[in-house]
């Protein structure tokens, strides 16, 4: 049990380190500022890089448990808004988020997949860019939570924020998958 929790523990510092790293040559010091938007992004990432972990090396109900519990946790301590929208909001943001590592997860574990090199940086890009979008367009068309006029921007600025966390956790997935063994 002690290594198994020893492999996860290198496995979520090693992806973690390469989220921080390509997040911060992505965006700058801004993931960093709590009062900064940007902040999200290391709030979503290090959960997805838990999440993934979680799921990888306990069961799926540890995992469906993990993420209603990250869900909130995040809504209790960035809860900004006292009203029952932004709380639906935040809570899908962990929903989406969270159905989409799991679709990704057993996709990259299927067994004619595990020896391809790579493909893990590749299907958590186009995951995570696939996640930014998608709570964009909700965000700005139901809950009316972005300016529709400047939905060509933010796409570019979703685009942008998700291919580069999941370029951050795909190269640490891919890190850890090679270094540490299951």
């Amino acid at each position: 049990m002690n290594s198994k929790i020893n492999r996860m523990v290198t496995s979520i510092v090693i992806e973690a380190v390469c989220f921080l790293l390509i997040g911060w040559l992505f965006a700058g010091n801004y993931i960093f500022n709590i009062h900064s938007t940007t902040f999200t992004y290391l709030i979503f990432g290090t959960a997805s890089i838990l999440l993934i972990n979680i799921l990888e090396y306990y069961s799926l109900r540890n995992f469906i448990f993990s993420a209603i519990l990250f869900a909130f946790i995040f809504i209790i301590a960035y809860y900004k808004y006292y009203d029952p929208v932004s709380l639906v909001r935040n809570f899908l943001w962990f929903a989406v988020i969270s159905f989409s590592i799991y679709v990704s997860s057993k996709f990259l574990t299927q067994e004619k997949y595990k020896t391809r090199k790579f493909l893990g940086i590749a299907v958590w890009m186009i995951n995570f860019a696939v996640v930014y979008l998608v709570m964009l367009l909700i965000n700005t068309y139901i809950f009316n939570f972005y300016p529709v006029a400047a939905i060509n921007q933010l796409l570019i600025i979703a685009f942008n924020m998700g291919t580069s966390m999941g370029l951050g956790i795909g190269i640490g997935y891919e890190i850890s998958k090679k270094y540490v063994k299951i």
